[in-house]
């Protein structure tokens, strides 16, 4: 779980190891949290079994980024979703990064309940630190 701030480079050091595991031959799954989240619940009652397919190919990748978690709408259909991904996912010993800006764990449990925050506290936190990339680059 890589931690902080905005602009600290928390999206660009995962894609950065996605890049790597990549070129090892394994499969990588990149969402953001907001857009996958809104898909599946946009997708849920479509005939075609978009939200199945896109749930399955995330719940089964060698690796699964799930970029800036907690920018999300939560719902009751999102609970239910997220959890079923990182239970399935830990169950099945598969690597996940998560990215957030969420730094507070009580926060965590708040906003996704009791069951997630204790899934999500398996993750090894990596803290990042620092002032806003984006705002030096602008400012230059």
């Amino acid at each position: 779980m890589l931690v902080g701030n905005a602009g600290l480079g928390k999206t660009h050091a995962a894609l950065a190891i996605a890049g790597i595991v990549l070129d090892k031959g394994y499969d990588v799954i990149y969402v953001s949290s907001p857009d996958f989240f809104g898909k599946m619940e946009a997708s849920r009652f479509d005939p075609s079994g978009d939200a199945d397919t896109l749930l399955r190919t995330a719940a089964t990748a060698d690796l699964l980024i799930l970029d800036d978690l907690g920018t999300e709408f939560v719902t009751p259909y999102f609970i239910t979703t997220f959890y079923s991904l990182l239970n399935n996912r830990l169950g099945a010993g598969l690597p996940t990064i998560v990215t957030t800006n969420i730094t507070d764990g009580s926060l965590l449990e708040k906003r996704y309940t009791e069951k997630i925050s204790s899934r999500l506290s398996a993750f090894v936190p990596f803290n990042f630190v620092g002032e806003d990339i984006r705002a030096q680059k602008a400012s230059e």
